[in-house]
């Protein structure tokens, strides 16, 4: 989640495993995605997102856990 313009906090799907497997399809490889993605919206947005850059998801079950969230907060620095 990060800190939009009006002070409302919007959803940037990242995470390390997921950026490293993104940056890895744009090198044309062919990649498995071995973490298991949520049954709810974040879970659904994230495979969407990998499968659009190419990435087979090595499982079609989806765990009933929430998406793990991070918040970010910016300083003027």
């Amino acid at each position: 989640m990060v800190p939009m313009p009006d002070a409302r906090f919007g959803a940037a799907l990242s995470g390390s495993a997921c950026n490293f497997t993104l940056a890895a399809a744009r090198q044309s490889l062919a990649l498995t995605y071995l973490n298991r993605l949520s049954q709810d919206a974040f879970g659904h947005g994230f495979a969407d997102l990998l499968k659009g850059a190419g990435v087979t998801l090595a499982s079609s079950q989806r765990s009933a856990c929430p998406t793990s969230l991070a918040i970010v907060t910016l300083d003027a620095g």
